[in-house]
């Protein structure tokens, strides 16, 4: 589920190919797709968001004792990383930063979390070469170091530069927000009044859970601080048995991160569906709300309980934010399993309220 602000109504998808920066590192295949936004207030305005998923199942069933990722992130992928300070001066290789960003994705004990960490930085490092206007991580002039997963020949002629360079970009290290949010600097040399926090001039966000690691981000190299975007990847996991009895005891654990009314919508009666509906009633529900507090760049700042988050055509919606849900409802999950879809779009009512009680 990926939270945009503001803007939702009308999208087209576009398939669109593996982007070199991950296929030179052999970080793919990756699922991208493209929509487009029209502004509700101005439909004239189009925002372009582009959405890029990948899996890193194959990588960690191949590397039991994380030799390959220790050897490729020390040898190859991180031996020039920078800060964007150190790239925007040009500074010669700072062997402490590249230390501390291997430290950073070596330091996990399982190699599952080395690869997930990995994915997410690499997609941090993409998403600042494309807003600073090296346009060549769109193509693969770097060619593939012999990875056959994905060729990354880029579809999109008018992203193409001549000319462009052919060593592959070197991964910049992000500075974050104090809520530890990522963010990418105003360039060097364009004019910044200040009006927007510099952390809100170039929106984007990454989210990863075993075996995905995604990123959604606005399609264009202008600032769009007026616009927020949040992404929350959840993997459909089953309950523990080990720690709990069934289901709905481990549903009930949930029961301070949702409102009552929230709660109600998910412990629905779901007639004709399969069991896991509400454990997976329960993951959209929760990635909803993880994507919204993303989106706002306050992290664990904002109760969950603090807010419903309804949406439209699935949901009633009250003002005053006291309704129940009625019977007559749909479920988003049972919608989306019976109807054939592969997700939905929808806009979303957000109703913040005074007491975190719920």
């Amino acid at each position: 589920h990926h939270h945009h602000h503001r803007r939702r109504n009308g999208h087209k998808a576009i398939p669109k190919s593996m982007t070199s920066t991950l296929s030179c590192f052999g970080m793919g295949p990756c699922f991208s797709r493209r929509a487009t936004y029209s502004d509700i207030a101005d439909r004239s305005e189009q925002h372009e968001i582009s959405f890029q998923i990948f899996s890193v199942i194959d990588h960690v069933k191949n590397d039991a004792d994380a030799a390959i990722i220790r050897r490729r992130v020390e040898q190859e992928i991180l031996h020039d990383a920078c800060t964007v300070e150190e790239y925007t001066r040009g500074a010669s290789v700072q062997q402490k930063t590249v230390a501390d960003l291997q430290k950073g994705i070596l330091r996990y004990l399982q190699t599952k979390d080395k690869y997930t960490s990995l994915g997410s930085m690499l997609l941090k490092s993409q998403a600042f070469h494309l807003v600073y206007g090296n346009r060549s991580v769109e193509q693969d002039n770097h060619g593939n170091n012999g990875d056959d997963n994905g060729n990354g020949n880029g579809n999109d002629d008018h992203n193409k530069t001549p000319d462009a360079p052919s060593q592959s970009l070197r991964v910049v290290n992000l500075p974050r927000t104090r809520y530890k949010k990522p963010y990418i600097p105003s360039k060097p040399g364009t004019s910044y009044d200040g009006e927007f926090p510099v952390e809100s001039l170039y929106p984007f966000s990454v989210s990863h859970q075993m075996p995905f690691v995604g990123i959604a981000r606005y399609n264009t190299t202008q600032a769009t601080p007026h616009a927020m975007i949040g992404l929350d990847v959840v993997a459909f996991d089953a309950y523990n048995p080990k720690l709990y009895n069934n289901e709905q005891e481990f549903i009930d654990i949930f029961h301070e991160s949702f409102t009552q009314w929230e709660l109600s919508r998910i412990n629905m009666d779901m007639d004709g569906v399969t069991s896991s509906s509400r454990l997976y009633e329960l993951y959209v529900r929760w990635s909803m709300k993880e994507a919204y507090t993303k989106a706002l760049g306050v992290g664990m700042g904002l109760g969950f309980s603090s807010f419903d988050i309804r949406l439209e055509k699935f949901d009633t919606m009250d003002e005053s934010g006291g309704s129940f849900p009625t019977p007559t409802d749909p479920a988003v999950w049972p919608f989306i399993e019976t109807s054939g879809r592969t997700g939905i779009w929808s806009r979303a009512q957000i109703i913040h309220r005074e007491k975190s009680s719920g």
